[in-house]
């Protein structure tokens, strides 16, 4: 397309979204460039399946009005009693800080937790034995 006489061309200016989110770990234009990989883990009593075919998605309302879906990982190995069914494995992978935080819950643990989409978290599998747990 010809552009009249006398006109500059016009040059798209770059898109850039600003966050002001006080609670929010990653910001600024050059984010996914900062972004490290984390270490997560997942305590499970189904190892041998979620390693030969990877994770799956649970539903639960996890203390809330709201069915939620996805796989828990947490920043640390939690040996701790989570839920109904004891871990014996704790599995661990990596996955960047700017691909979890989205799937953040923010509910003022000592600890960080994630409740991801299986399909992203196989993403980056498979994930490794961290520790087994005596029971």
């Amino acid at each position: 397309m010809l552009e009249p006489v006398g006109t500059k061309p016009k040059t798209p200016s770059p898109r850039v979204m600003k966050v002001d989110c006080p609670m929010c770990r990653i910001r600024g234009p050059n984010a996914i460039k900062r972004s490290r990989a984390l270490k997560l883990f997942h305590p499970t009593r189904h190892a041998a399946e979620i390693l030969r075919d990877g994770f799956g998605e649970r539903t639960g309302t996890y203390l809330t009005p709201t069915d939620y879906s996805g796989v828990w990982l947490f920043d640390r190995p939690l040996a701790e009693h989570l839920g109904h069914d004891d871990p014996d494995v704790i599995l661990e992978l990596e996955i960047p800080e700017d691909v979890v935080a989205p799937f953040e819950w923010f509910v003022s643990l000592s600890y960080r937790e994630f409740l991801l989409p299986a399909r992203i978290v196989n993403e980056y599998g498979p994930p490794r034995i961290k520790a087994e747990i005596a029971t």
